[in-house]
């Protein structure tokens, strides 16, 4: 017999608050996503889906916390402490899947630069990301802006806005021609706040 809709809200501010149940009636089985957040559309050749960064980490918290609910959640189903827990589990692996999502895009795009004169600092935007800037010494710079395209980027770390952009918040640039390191470092980006997701329960027969 199919049960009652749940609806779960999480509004995850910078302090990532506790889960607020809205509806209650009855026993949570699965997280649900919000299609509203896919988009499609037709090409000359065949239609496409594009899938928001926002939704492919929202999609996989929610797999997540199916599993979980699956394997243990269920036990604490109709106590105090369920919406509470599963805060928490969402506050854990938040942050490491938007690395992982982070990656992969960063790892598929191409970065381009402008160079911002008189300051000796290179801004560098990837598609999806937030830009930043990174200081060059005057002797380097020609080096890296001729070999750009060749530049090494690692230990890329990522963190994610409320304006739906990854941000860099630390990065190791190695320019081969020159045999120099750089690495990028921001923690005072004000910008960076925990996403606000909306995060469905359905309940589906058992």
């Amino acid at each position: 017999m199919l049960n009652k809709l749940l609806s779960i809200f999480f509004v995850l501010s910078s302090t990532l608050s506790l889960a607020q149940m809205i509806e209650a009636e009855s026993i949570p089985h699965r997280f649900e996503i919000d299609k509203s957040l896919e988009y499609e559309g037709e090409s000359e050749s065949k239609p496409f889906k594009i899938v928001q960064p926002k939704l492919l980490i929202r999609n996989i918290i929610e797999k997540e916390l199916t599993s979980w609910y699956g394997k243990e959640g269920y036990k604490l189903e109709g106590s105090p402490e369920f919406d509470l827990e599963v805060s928490k589990k969402v506050k854990k692996i938040q942050p490491r899947i938007i690395q992982e999502v982070g990656l992969e895009m960063f790892e598929h795009n191409i970065p381009d630069w402008y160079f911002v004169q008189g300051s000796l600092q290179f801004e560098i935007s990837l598609s999806g990301f937030k830009p930043f800037m990174i200081s060059i010494p005057l002797a380097e710079v020609e080096s890296f802006k001729n070999h750009f395209d060749k530049l090494n980027f690692s230990q890329q770390q990522f963190a994610y806005n409320e304006e739906d952009e990854f941000v860099v918040t630390y990065l190791h640039i190695y320019n081969p021609d020159n045999g120099k390191k750089y690495i990028f470092y921001n923690t005072q980006d004000e910008s960076v706040k925990a996403p606000t997701f909306s995060i469905s329960f359905n309940d589906i027969d058992r």
